[in-house]
């Protein structure tokens, strides 16, 4: 019996040596220890529930040890890697694990646990450079002077991605702090880019929108490109955009009553050309309208004027054989035809050889 017990406890060791081996040698390891201590568990617990109980617990409790050791080793043997991201093997234990690289995916191996797996997006992704006002400028927003020598504070954000095939170089060629190198770019060009810039100019840029804040980036997002491009940095950069330029609240008072003010007359300005818009055109809406009424007035007095004349021309024989009242109405015409001013009507008057006269309409 004691030998039978020394014979199980010896499979179970074995199998305990294999798995941890497996984080040195690799998954081949891992399976032949995971085959040991199974064998193990099973022999115990066919002894516990056999004749021989006592012997049996104890190995049962010995392989239910390993077990968990087994299952410990083996979750940590298993590596994720999720869409947009590769896992790069630094350092290994096995030499020919090192530089090997993972795509999106599941893998098992329990060289992972003593290998150092670099995990780095390689997706476009978004870096803001903002919160907190720092001197230093380390971290927070990008602190600068303008060329009014003006201490300014911008939030600054960068979109950029990598090639996947280019992410294993410049792991090994930049080594672990590659992001320092791109924060070291991004807070030293746009700075430069400011620079040649007064505080208000900057103030005015980023709080008008439209394309003097986008010549502003575009500025700064060349910059940024060519000082990549001469670091030989397998980066490529999706846009650079500027949230907001800060300076300090006195000076920032003494611009936003400037600003406020420009806006102002600015305004005043639009109000005026609009005014004058509406003027002009009510002055020819009136005119039009003046010239209509005009035209109108002109028609109706010619239509008169061609009745009176019609009436003038068949009563006219009758005017001339001396019918006085005929005569008197002829006159009435006359004077009206004098006091409208619409009236293209004329009269002659005629003496009738006896001291009187005669009233003789001009016939068209």
């Amino acid at each position: 019996m004691k030998n039978i017990r020394e014979i199980n406890f010896g499979v179970l060791v074995i199998g305990a040596i294999c798995v941890v081996a497996s984080m040195f040698l690799g998954p081949i390891p891992f399976v032949i220890g995971a085959i040991f201590i199974v064998i193990g568990v099973a022999w115990g617990v066919y002894r516990f529930v056999g004749s021989d109980m006592d012997q049996g617990n104890v190995c049962l409790i010995a392989g239910v040890a390993t077990v968990i050791m087994l299952c410990a080793v083996g979750v940590q043997s298993i590596k994720q890697i999720d869409a947009g991201n590769v896992a790069i093997v630094i350092n290994s234990p096995n030499e020919d694990m090192k530089g090997e690289t993972f795509t999106n995916g599941w893998y098992f191996n329990p060289l992972f646990i003593t290998s150092n797996v670099e995990t780095i997006r390689y997706n476009t992704q978004v870096i803001e450079y903002a919160g907190f006002d720092n001197s230093d400028d380390v971290v927070g927003s990008i602190t600068g002077i303008s060329k009014d020598l003006q201490t300014i504070f911008m939030d600054v954000a960068i979109a950029y991605n990598i090639k996947e095939s280019d992410v294993k170089n410049m792991r090994y060629t930049f080594g672990e702090d590659w992001r320092g190198i791109i924060d070291q770019v991004i807070r030293s060009e746009p700075r430069k880019v400011c620079s040649s810039y007064e505080a208000e100019e900057l103030m005015k840029r980023t709080r008008i929108e439209g394309a003097t804040s986008k010549n502003l980036e575009k500025e700064m997002f060349d910059a940024v490109v060519s000082e990549f491009k001469a670091k030989k940095f397998p980066i490529n950069v999706v846009g650079i955009y500027v949230r907001e330029i800060r300076v300090p609240d006195e000076f920032a008072k003494s611009i936003e009553q400037k600003l406020v003010a420009e806006q102002m007359k600015e305004k005043a300005k639009i109000d005026a050309e609009r005014i004058e818009i509406e003027a002009k055109a009510l002055a020819v809406r009136l005119q039009e309208e003046a010239i209509g009424e005009a035209e109108a007035m002109k028609t109706i007095a010619d239509a008169k004027a061609y009745a009176i004349n019609i009436l003038l021309k068949e009563f006219l024989d009758e005017a001339s054989d001396g019918d006085v009242a005929l005569q008197m109405m002829l006159a009435k015409l006359y004077i009206d035809a004098l006091v409208d001013p619409n009236s293209n009507i004329t009269f002659v008057i005629v003496g009738d050889g006896a001291g009187g006269y005669v009233v003789v309409p001009q016939l068209p």
